[in-house]
């Protein structure tokens, strides 16, 4: 692999440069560093000696590509943006991890495209997005927009759920603070508003279908709840649209200065049957996890197909309209949504540009000058010039001819990196190495190996549809007072909630303490992800909760929730939740049912706290093991499933699937037809000699969170 030091030429190449509809015949690029030093006729180029010559006969170079709407996770999707011939690519659900990139590969020190990020996503109150931040009031925009500036990020994305009042306050502190405002439409705030705040990219065509509805219709008047407008969306709207104002809207998007990225592919993925995508030879480069949830997902996509062309048919119709009107267009194909590829899908994406009315030429300029025009960089990048960067696509058929061409790459520049067709297969053949490589989860012993023996001790694994997603060391101790202590070790790869197929590797530490009655009284975490670390305690006090914590990316917090007099878990809900839900059912008999409380913040990156509800009854006894069904809900998720107990009560297995689920760790899943979605089982214990219990009832005092039955016994 050529690093930059070296000149390099191309000779004899056709260059389609995309400044204008044209192309230079046998001409000659030559480049030093990291810019393009010379482009003129192959008969005048002045070659330095020692410098690499790549016969550009037959050949063709355009720009490099630009993904305007993806979501990388890992290193490994940067690599196979690079191997797909994108150069540049726009992420647009920020962490720490993409700061570091970014500015990584600025500086030369990683290979990858150039980068740029939005902030963390800010959403309303409820979110349903997995580590956004919800924002109501003034207040609240400030400090999730003065955090994002401070951080480093290029913009804020604004999503689903929020009120006009926070998209309002969002847009003026993020005109303060001189960051645009990208991302969606928000169902209460509608496409009128968003144009009028001159917000600077519209993602997915959001907005437009609501406006296309007849006045006084609940979705053009913002009447109707998110959930319930995606779902009146999918499966009647594209029929209600008044289609005749597709040019009313294109001209005011126009004149608004807004432009718009449509992913167009995600439309097309909804016409493709599972079995095709389970086909697709791009599965290889991503873990067999991320490909699983994926699969999960089109099987309960929760709308209709029936409709799914005629909505194509008319996002088709509103590119149309936006590209003839001179409005700005984005290609971003969203991966790593449900079966959309990092780096190949955007391919696609130029194909369906094409599918909906653009000349190739066209297509490929979006993909291109338009990307570097929204940047701000259009004196950097975007067109073959002298003193551009040197970001090239090189390919061995005409892309005007026929846009499928631009999949015939024969080699990349990346800010003057060479990267041969020998090099891009070494890249995609890691990456696929990589993501069959499954991690071997804690490895080494746990920190506590040394200490005196637990009252109980075991290791849990799980699985997500029978694919191994980590593992949690769970250590209980009696405490002199009578109480219990619960630590918990775990190594899980978590979703961070883009279309179930990205996942997160981290290391999470808990510690919950709970009265001899079994009453929760404190709850610690400390997780360690690629992000950084968050950190918080949760400490029962009288008829409240106090929260502090450190979460990224607002930092420490302190908060207080009231729960009167009711008994509550605190915490997490990994093992050490299960374990303590276990025990509270331990007194049940067949047929008798519980209910439990637990409060706490989701995995990182979801920092929110909120209540969750456990419902457990006890089923019959199956082979000497305890059978409990039971069902969890909060304000925006839902799950159930099967937990089992060996005979004395003690957390054996735990199986469940969720419905529109977007909490933090596996089992954010939407359930399979076949199999649970996720699965945690008991693989090996330790236990001392049980001690006696608690006595019979607990004293007065005790009654301001709750009373014994049930609890205790872990």
């Amino acid at each position: 692999m050529s690093g930059p030091a070296r000149p390099l030429a191309i000779e004899n190449v056709t260059v389609i440069p995309l400044d204008t509809d044209r192309r230079l015949e046998a001409h000659t690029v030559v480049v030093r560093g990291d810019r393009i030093a010379w482009l003129g006729p192959a008969e005048d180029a002045r070659v330095s000696e020692g410098a690499v010559r790549i016969d550009g006969r037959g050949k063709y170079v355009i720009p490099g590509l630009a993904d305007m709407h993806a979501h990388p996770s890992t290193q490994d999707h940067l690599l196979l943006y690079l191997a797909n011939g994108i150069t540049t690519v726009r992420n647009m659900k920020g962490a720490p991890r993409h700061i570091a990139w970014r500015d990584g590969i600025a500086r030369g020190e990683m290979l990858g495209p150039s980068l740029h990020t939005a902030g963390p996503i800010t959403d309303g109150d409820p979110t349903m997005r997995v580590g956004a931040v919800s924002v109501s009031t003034e207040a609240e925009a400030d400090r999730a927009v003065s955090a994002a500036a401070r951080a480093g990020y290029e913009a804020i994305k604004v999503y689903d759920h929020l009120a006009p009042q926070g998209y309002q306050a969002i847009v003026r502190a993020a005109t303060a603070y001189g960051l645009p405002v990208v991302g969606h439409v928000a169902f209460q705030v509608g496409l009128d508003a968003a144009l009028a705040a001159r917000q600077r990219s519209i993602e997915h065509l959001y907005g437009y279908v609501e406006a296309m509805q007849p006045p006084g219709s609940p979705l053009r008047e913002h009447r109707v709840d998110p959930a319930s407008a995606r779902a009146l969306i999918a499966e009647s709207a594209v029929r209600t649209a008044d289609r005749s104002r597709t040019r009313e809207l294109v001209d005011a998007t126009r004149a608004a200065g807004t432009w718009n990225c449509p992913t167009l592919i995600i439309r097309r993925r909804h016409l493709q049957t599972l079995d095709d995508l389970m086909a697709r030879p791009e599965n290889r480069y991503e873990p067999p996890m991320s490909v699983e949830g994926w699969r999960q997902f089109k099987l309960t996509y929760p709308y209709g197909t029936s409709l799914k062309g005629e909505e194509l048919a008319i996002f088709q119709q509103i590119v149309r309209g936006l590209h003839a009107s001179g409005a700005g267009l984005l290609a971003g194909t969203d991966a790593s949504v449900h079966f959309i590829f990092h780096g190949s899908s955007l391919h696609e994406e130029l194909e369906e540009f094409v599918a909906a009315g653009l000349t190739p030429y066209q297509a490929l300029v979006v993909a291109s000058r338009n990307a570097a025009e929204f940047l701000g960089e259009l004196d950097e990048s975007g067109t073959v010039a002298a003193g551009k960067r040197a970001d090239l696509l090189v390919l061995s058929a005409d892309p005007t001819e026929r846009i499928t061409n631009t999949r015939a790459i024969d080699g990349v520049m990346s800010g003057g990196r060479w990267l041969a067709r020998s090099d891009l297969d070494a890249l995609l053949e890691r990456v696929a190495t990589n993501a069959r490589a499954l991690p071997q989860w804690l490895s080494g012993p746990p920190s506590w190996a040394t200490e005196a023996p637990p009252e109980f001790a075991a290791r849990y694994e799980l699985d997500f549809g029978g694919t191994p997603v980590g593992a949690e060391e769970v250590r209980v101790e009696r405490r002199d007072d009578g109480g219990r202590r619960i630590r918990t070790r775990a190594h899980l790869a978590t979703f961070a909630g883009q279309g179930w197929g990205v996942w997160e590797a981290g290391t999470h530490h808990s510690e919950f303490e709970a009265d001899a009655y079994g009453c929760a009284q404190t709850a610690r975490y400390e997780s360690q992800t690629a992000d950084g670390n968050s950190r918080g305690l949760l400490t029962r006090e009288d008829n409240a909760v106090s929260v502090e914590r450190d979460e990224p990316p607002i930092g420490p917090s302190r908060e207080w929730h009231e729960v009167g007099s009711r008994d509550v878990l605190l915490g997490r809900a990994y093992v050490g939740i299960y374990l303590q839900l276990a025990d509270r059912a331990r007194d049940l008999r067949v047929g008798e049912a519980t209910a439990v409380e637990l409060l706490g913040p989701g995995s990182p990156p979801d920092g929110q706290i909120f209540t969750t509800t456990f419902t457990l009854e006890r089923l019959a006894d199956e082979g000497g093991e305890r059978v409990y069904r039971f069902d969890a809900r909060r304000r925006n998720a839902s799950y159930s499933g099967r937990l089992t107990c060996d005979p004395i009560g003690r957390l054996r297995e735990i199986a469940f699937a969720g419905r529109n689920m977007q909490v933090s760790n596996a089992a954010a899943a939407l359930s399979s037809r076949d199999a649970p979605a996720v699965r945690i089982r008991r693989v090996s214990e330790t236990a001392a000699p049980r001690p006696d219990i608690a006595p019979a009832s607990a004293p007065a005092a005790a009654s301001v969170v709750g009373s014994r039955q049930g609890r205790g016994r872990i």
